[in-house]
């Protein structure tokens, strides 16, 4: 019964080592992830923001072309389409 019961411990002991690198390996793992959630999100915003970029340019190019604006220019007699 005690050589048993000494196995039993020997075991649990050997068991113990694999489970906490396991845990360990778990949690860097889920850190992984989390940051690629993150950097997921903050490409969703930068896109976002490219599009916006991208609306505005050609507001610009319609101003320019079919209004004769020109967004640096101050003088709004300059600008009256001819």
């Amino acid at each position: 019964m005690k050589r048993i019961q000494t196995r039993l411990t020997q075991y649990s002991e050997t068991k113990r080592l694999p489970e906490a690198k396991y845990k360990g390996k778990q949690l860097v793992l889920n850190q992984y992830i989390d940051e690629v959630a993150e950097l997921k999100c903050k490409m969703v915003e930068v896109e976002k923001e490219n599009n916006k970029l991208d609306s505005y340019n050609a507001s610009s190019y319609i101003l320019e072309r079919i209004f004769n604006i020109k967004p640096d220019d101050n003088d709004f007699e300059k600008n009256k389409k001819e």
